[in-house]
């Protein structure tokens, strides 16, 4: 998580823009976050038998009640990332002047992602956005 933490500050982000919902009460987590300045929220969900996904998908669900209803409750969207993401300078700018204009513009766009997990460095194009069906996993 440091890392990622470290990539979103050298992308532009700012530490009062971040916050980290942690499922689970590692420590060592809440020591990083906090050695950045960023606040933090241990999950209290009893999760009892769920499955994994069940897991998973509580788990967002209280994450992004928590941001969206408490830490950020003025703000017209959140980004989710993982903790283990490295983020490109751009990713702020993207979100920023792409994908917000188009959230905001076209009611049939759900979510937009930064991620691309069939994307190559080789076939990138930097003009084109591409419509899927498929629900983004990591960094929307």
């Amino acid at each position: 998580m440091r890392e990622a933490l470290s990539s979103l500050l050298n992308a532009g982000i700012q530490v009062e823009d971040i916050a980290v919902a942690q499922d689970g009460t590692d420590a060592a987590v809440t020591a990083v976050a906090k050695e950045f300045g960023v606040q933090v929220r241990r999950n209290g969900l009893q999760h009892g038998h769920r499955d994994g996904a069940a897991r998973i998908a509580a788990n967002y669900g209280d994450a992004l009640r928590w941001a969206i209803e408490e830490r950020f409750p003025e703000a017209p969207g959140v980004i989710i990332v993982e903790d283990d993401l490295l983020f490109s300078p751009d990713f702020g700018q993207y979100f920023n002047e792409v994908a917000a204009p188009l959230l905001d513009t076209d009611p049939t766009v759900f979510v937009v992602s930064a991620w691309n997990d069939n994307g190559f460095f080789a076939q990138a194009d930097k003009r084109e956005l591409r419509r899927s069906v498929w629900f983004p996993g990591l960094g929307w």
